[in-house]
């Protein structure tokens, strides 16, 4: 048959036969077919050699085939006449025929290095986007059949046309099932064609990051969703696998943690931590994934759902596990983490106080003046035992200071918010370490070692943190040594000490971090001028506090018992002053002023240390228990109980100071 005919016969012939027609032809050719079986075969098969060579209007043709072949299952109204199930069955064994051959000669295409010809493929190629849209929304035998004719397709035109096919169906598939033809798709041109899947990867990531239209939630679903499913399938499928070709990607993925779509970002972070970290990452990449993973925790705090953040927390403590497999990376990770801990947007998450910002300068409020305010009041009549006077914080020129509009979360969240920064800080700071805990060896002992994996925060990452917390609490480094000076040397410093004071007063979450930290010696050495300060603070206030009781200053009292609880988990501060914490609430300010004294004077003889050996030789000698046992003794109806703690032995004898016993 002539070119030209074949054309006019696909393009306009297929047009009128309709279902009608059809059951004609059939009636009028049935005998014929019964008695001429072979003619009858000898045509089908012509008809599919005109089928693969015709390479125009080969869609039309094979809509038409698919139609009549599938008719009845898609359905059609009372007043259509459907083909005759003869002619259904006849398409049906032409479609298979037609894909029998295509299937032939494209694998004997690949094996002669691409010397054969299929015309209607390469027609079929230019409407792909149509084929792999009606595929999305075929079912049963027809589903079958495109899926099959897009897999010819994809080997007849090359590794491309598969990358982009397969990024359509993830960028287009709504459900269950049209996702399942990505993995068909795959399994079937994966022999011929390996790297297909690295191509559709990169093909995604351009959709992600250089197309406005594409739907970026519904991608990354599907994209988590076929990850999930090689998690739980493993190596039961050979196959090539999204984690081994998205490892190359973390550069795209990164940037997506600072989505505005938290459930999108969250769904990029649960892709990279079941990819897992790279060798060959580049510290670039690093560091923008670092920034971005804390960037995305501190914006989870801020859902006040439990239940739905508490998942999303969880992943991204993982993902913080793996980063901080490298060294520069777990450095940064908890930097980000503390500064932005610091941040005055972070600060209501964590329960610290949001600063209050004043107009830049130059830009006055003409109609208001912070002068004439405070001259209004001053004018007013003064009554006895009332605040009558009222003045109004700003800076001159600029007016009135602007008044926070933060809301300020209920306790129950800060609660949950300060539990998840402590958590997700400590498997920042936290490597494994595997520890053997083998039984005696004896000759007879066949049992095999067993393993256990204990937490520890490097040496190296301790120095860090102490001297990231001083960094931060501290104005300037000019006193910013381990040593406790003498007492008198205190009124120099009082504003710098203020200032520590205020800082952890504004981020109360910083005790926290101190007491995480605690137990490691290393990091309280390095944290001594933030602690040396908070005492003197603390020493000054109780000194001269109006409040009988320390326990009418809450805040302050607070942060006396931090500083001792700190010292002594960290050994600096020995048996039984480190029992000062519980004894503090129960005595009146001055009392905590002379406890805070011999605190500090017992820390300016024994200056913090790095060396293991010297913390743990450290003892309270009898001149540092004088003050503490004559007022527990002063106090005795209500230190009673917990006098024993202090100056009891194991016996259960009274360790008298030396001075007692000579009287």
């Amino acid at each position: 048959m002539s070119t030209l005919l074949l054309q006019i016969l696909a393009a306009y012939l297929v047009q009128k036969l309709s279902a009608s027609v059809l059951n004609q032809l059939h009636n009028q050719l049935k005998p014929w077919v019964k008695n001429y079986p072979g003619e009858f075969k000898s045509m089908m098969s012509l008809v599919v050699h005109l089928v693969i060579q015709n390479d125009t209007g080969a869609d039309k043709v094979l809509d038409f085939l698919f139609h009549n072949a599938t008719l009845e299952q898609v359905g059609a109204s009372e007043n259509t006449e459907l083909p005759l199930p003869e002619i259904q069955n006849t398409c049906a064994m032409l479609i298979d025929q037609v894909l029998d051959e295509t299937q032939m000669q494209v694998y004997r295409r690949a094996g002669q290095e691409m010397s054969a010809e299929l015309p209607y493929l390469g027609a079929l190629s230019t409407s792909l986007p149509t084929l792999t849209k009606q595929l999305l929304m075929s079912s049963g035998k027809r589903s079958k059949w495109q899926q099959r004719l897009i897999c010819y397709i994809i080997l007849y035109k090359g590794p491309k046309v598969g990358a982009e096919i397969l990024a359509y169906i993830l960028s287009h598939a709504e459900t269950q099932d049209q996702l399942g033809q990505f993995i068909h798709i795959q399994q079937n041109i994966e022999m011929g064609m390996g790297s297909v899947l690295s191509g559709c990867v990169q093909c995604v990531m351009d959709l992600l990051h250089n197309q406005k239209d594409v739907n970026k939630p519904r991608l990354l679903s599907n994209l988590y969703t076929l990850t999930q499913w090689e998690r739980t399938v493993g190596s039961a499928i050979v196959r090539c696998t999204f984690k081994h070709c998205l490892q190359s990607h973390w550069a795209s993925l990164t940037p997506l943690l600072l989505h505005t779509d938290l459930d999108l970002a969250v769904m990029t972070l649960n892709i990279l931590n079941y990819v897992t970290l790279p060798s060959t990452l580049s510290s670039a990449v690093g560091l923008q994934a670092a920034g971005s993973l804390v960037a995305l925790f501190f914006s989870l705090l801020e859902i006040e759902d439990t239940r739905r953040v508490d998942s999303m927390v969880q992943a991204c403590g993982k993902c913080a596990s793996l980063l901080s497999r490298k060294p520069y990376l777990q450095t940064m990770l908890v930097r980000y983490l503390i500064e932005g801990a610091m941040e005055n947007e972070n600060k209501p998450l964590l329960g610290g106080k949001h600063d209050l910002e004043v107009s830049k300068s130059g830009s006055r409020d003409s109609t208001v003046s912070l002068r004439q305010e405070n001259k209004k009041h001053g004018l007013s009549l003064t009554m006895l035992r009332s605040h009558s006077t009222v003045f109004h914080a700003g800076v001159i020129g600029q007016g009135l200071r602007e008044k926070s509009n933060v809301e300020v979360l209920h306790k129950e969240i800060l609660s949950r918010n300060q539990l998840y920064f402590e958590e997700f800080l400590w498997r920042c700071c936290n490597e494994p370490r595997e520890v053997s805990n083998s039984p005696p060896s004896t000759e007879e002992s066949t049992e095999q070692p067993m393993k256990s994996f204990r937490l520890h925060i490097n040496a190296d990452l301790c120095r860090t943190l102490g001297s990231l917390i001083t960094e931060l609490a501290t104005p300037d480094v000019l006193y910013n040594n381990r040593f406790w000076p003498e007492e008198e040397s205190l009124k120099m410093t009082v504003e710098r000490d203020l200032h520590v004071w205020k800082h952890f007063d504004d981020n109360p979450v910083l005790y926290e971090i101190l007491l995480l930290l605690a137990g490691n010696t290393l990091v309280m050495s390095r944290c001594s001028a933030v602690l040396k300060s908070l005492t003197a603070t603390m020493m000054h206030h109780f000194e001269v506090s109006r409040e009988k009781m320390s326990s009418s200053s809450p805040k302050q009292l607070q942060c006396a018992q931090c500083v001792i609880r700190c010292l002594g988990k960290s050994g600096l501060l020995p048996l039984p002053l480190s029992f000062l914490s519980e004894l503090l609430p129960l005595l009146s300010s001055y009392e905590v002023y002379l406890l805070l004294l011999v605190v500090w004077r017992f820390m300016k003889e024994n200056p913090p240390t790095e060396d293991p050996n010297d913390v743990s030789k450290r003892a309270c000698e009898s001149k540092h228990l004088e003050v503490l046992r004559s007022i527990l003794h002063s106090n005795i109806d209500v230190t009673g109980e917990i006098y024993a703690r202090f100056f009891l032995d194991k016996s259960g004898t009274d360790t008298k100071s030396e001075s007692e016993i000579m009287e």
